[in-house]
Protein backbone atom coordinates (compact mmCIF):
# COMPACT_ATOMS: atom_id res chain seq x y z
CA UNK A 1 0.00 0.00 0.00
CA UNK A 2 1.56 3.55 -0.92
CA UNK A 3 1.78 5.81 1.74
CA UNK A 4 -0.42 8.54 -0.28
CA UNK A 5 -3.63 5.82 -0.07
CA UNK A 6 -2.61 5.26 3.48
CA UNK A 7 -3.11 8.49 4.37
CA UNK A 8 -5.94 9.81 2.62
CA UNK A 9 -7.84 6.67 4.41
CA UNK A 10 -6.49 7.65 8.04
CA UNK A 11 -7.00 11.88 6.37
CA UNK A 12 -10.97 10.10 6.23
CA UNK A 13 -10.71 8.70 9.35
CA UNK A 14 -9.87 11.49 11.08
CA UNK A 15 -12.87 13.43 9.47
CA UNK A 16 -15.37 11.09 10.83
CA UNK A 17 -14.06 11.20 14.06
CA UNK A 18 -14.21 15.11 13.77
CA UNK A 19 -17.81 14.97 13.51
CA UNK A 20 -18.30 12.43 15.78
CA UNK A 21 -22.66 13.12 15.86
CA UNK A 22 -23.49 12.79 12.61
CA UNK A 23 -20.42 9.71 12.11
CA UNK A 24 -22.50 7.75 15.28
CA UNK A 25 -25.85 8.60 13.85
CA UNK A 26 -25.30 6.93 10.45
CA UNK A 27 -23.27 4.06 11.64
CA UNK A 28 -26.15 3.37 13.78
CA UNK A 29 -28.32 3.30 11.57
CA UNK A 30 -26.58 1.62 9.29
CA UNK A 31 -25.40 -0.73 11.79
CA UNK A 32 -29.49 -1.34 12.59
CA UNK A 33 -30.41 -2.14 8.86
CA UNK A 34 -27.92 -4.57 8.86
CA UNK A 35 -24.71 -3.27 7.75
CA UNK A 36 -21.28 -5.05 9.47
CA UNK A 37 -18.64 -2.79 10.76
CA UNK A 38 -16.16 -3.67 8.17
CA UNK A 39 -19.10 -2.89 5.17
CA UNK A 40 -19.13 0.53 6.24
CA UNK A 41 -15.35 0.77 7.10
CA UNK A 42 -15.25 -0.29 3.30
CA UNK A 43 -17.50 2.14 1.74
CA UNK A 44 -16.33 4.95 4.13
CA UNK A 45 -12.79 3.54 2.99
CA UNK A 46 -11.48 4.17 6.43
CA UNK A 47 -9.48 1.46 8.39
CA UNK A 48 -11.91 -0.88 9.89
CA UNK A 49 -9.40 -1.32 12.61
CA UNK A 50 -8.94 2.19 13.92
CA UNK A 51 -13.10 2.48 13.71
CA UNK A 52 -13.44 -0.28 16.26
CA UNK A 53 -10.98 0.60 18.33
CA UNK A 54 -12.64 4.38 18.62
CA UNK A 55 -16.30 2.84 19.41
CA UNK A 56 -14.66 0.65 21.87
CA UNK A 57 -12.84 3.21 23.69
CA UNK A 58 -15.82 5.55 24.64
CA UNK A 59 -18.55 4.34 26.84
CA UNK A 60 -21.11 6.25 25.09
CA UNK A 61 -20.08 5.18 21.87
CA UNK A 62 -20.35 1.56 23.16
CA UNK A 63 -23.71 1.91 23.98
CA UNK A 64 -24.82 3.51 20.57
CA UNK A 65 -23.20 0.76 18.84
CA UNK A 66 -25.10 -1.94 21.20
CA UNK A 67 -28.11 -0.11 20.90
CA UNK A 68 -28.27 -0.29 17.17
CA UNK A 69 -27.14 -4.07 17.32
CA UNK A 70 -30.49 -4.60 19.38
CA UNK A 71 -32.34 -2.90 16.92
CA UNK A 72 -30.84 -5.11 14.35
CA UNK A 73 -31.87 -7.95 16.60
CA UNK A 74 -35.54 -6.92 16.41
CA UNK A 75 -34.94 -7.18 12.75
CA UNK A 76 -34.09 -10.50 12.50
CA UNK A 77 -36.97 -11.58 14.69
CA UNK A 78 -39.03 -10.31 12.67
CA UNK A 79 -37.57 -11.88 9.41
CA UNK A 80 -37.92 -15.31 11.42
CA UNK A 81 -41.84 -14.88 11.16
CA UNK A 82 -41.59 -13.87 7.68
CA UNK A 83 -39.37 -17.03 6.71
CA UNK A 84 -41.52 -19.26 8.78
CA UNK A 85 -44.64 -18.02 6.59
CA UNK A 86 -43.70 -18.27 3.67
CA UNK A 87 -45.04 -20.82 1.76
CA UNK A 88 -43.63 -23.27 -0.69
CA UNK A 89 -39.96 -23.46 0.60
CA UNK A 90 -37.75 -26.31 1.13
CA UNK A 91 -38.32 -26.80 5.29
CA UNK A 92 -34.53 -27.70 5.81
CA UNK A 93 -33.43 -24.16 4.59
CA UNK A 94 -35.91 -22.63 6.32
CA UNK A 95 -34.90 -23.93 9.48
CA UNK A 96 -30.98 -23.12 8.19
CA UNK A 97 -32.20 -19.76 7.75
CA UNK A 98 -34.31 -19.19 10.89
CA UNK A 99 -31.35 -20.74 12.85
CA UNK A 100 -28.81 -18.57 11.67
CA UNK A 101 -31.06 -15.28 12.48
CA UNK A 102 -31.61 -17.00 16.26
CA UNK A 103 -28.19 -17.33 16.79
CA UNK A 104 -27.09 -13.84 15.98
CA UNK A 105 -30.39 -12.00 17.94
CA UNK A 106 -29.21 -14.31 20.64
CA UNK A 107 -25.79 -12.65 20.52
CA UNK A 108 -26.59 -9.24 20.12
CA UNK A 109 -29.55 -8.99 22.54
CA UNK A 110 -29.13 -11.47 25.21
CA UNK A 111 -31.90 -10.53 27.64
CA UNK A 112 -34.52 -10.93 25.03
CA UNK A 113 -33.84 -13.33 22.66
CA UNK A 114 -30.83 -15.61 24.20
CA UNK A 115 -31.77 -18.76 25.81
CA UNK A 116 -32.88 -18.52 29.66
CA UNK A 117 -31.22 -20.33 32.33
CA UNK A 118 -33.37 -21.56 35.29
CA UNK A 119 -30.96 -23.15 38.32
CA UNK A 120 -33.64 -24.66 41.00
CA UNK A 121 -31.78 -26.25 43.55
CA UNK A 122 -32.85 -28.64 45.81
CA UNK A 123 -31.91 -30.66 49.07
CA UNK A 124 -29.18 -29.43 51.76
CA UNK A 125 -26.99 -26.37 51.52
CA UNK A 126 -23.90 -26.65 53.54
CA UNK A 127 -22.45 -23.25 53.92
CA UNK A 128 -19.02 -22.64 55.90
CA UNK A 129 -17.77 -19.38 56.35
CA UNK A 130 -14.29 -18.76 56.92
CA UNK A 131 -11.79 -15.96 58.98
CA UNK A 132 -8.70 -16.26 57.64
CA UNK A 133 -7.43 -19.34 60.64
CA UNK A 134 -10.52 -19.80 62.40
CA UNK A 135 -13.42 -21.43 60.69
CA UNK A 136 -17.47 -21.29 61.93
CA UNK A 137 -18.51 -24.58 60.94
CA UNK A 138 -22.09 -25.83 59.19
CA UNK A 139 -24.92 -25.91 61.67
CA UNK A 140 -26.78 -28.70 60.00
CA UNK A 141 -30.17 -27.41 61.16
CA UNK A 142 -28.96 -26.32 64.40
CA UNK A 143 -29.57 -22.62 65.30
CA UNK A 144 -26.95 -21.40 67.69
CA UNK A 145 -24.75 -18.41 68.46
CA UNK A 146 -21.29 -18.89 68.53
CA UNK A 147 -19.49 -16.78 71.84
CA UNK A 148 -16.65 -15.39 70.40
CA UNK A 149 -15.20 -15.46 73.90
CA UNK A 150 -15.09 -19.34 73.84
CA UNK A 151 -11.73 -18.92 71.62
CA UNK A 152 -12.45 -20.80 68.88
CA UNK A 153 -14.98 -19.79 66.38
Amino acid sequence: MSTPIKSDRIARYAALIERERETLEEFAVRIAEGESLAAICKAWDVPAGRLGAWIASDQRRQDIYEGARKLKADALADEMLEIADREGDDVQQKALEIRARQWVAARWDRARYGDAVVVEHTGETVVRLSFGERTLPALAGESSAVDPSEGEI
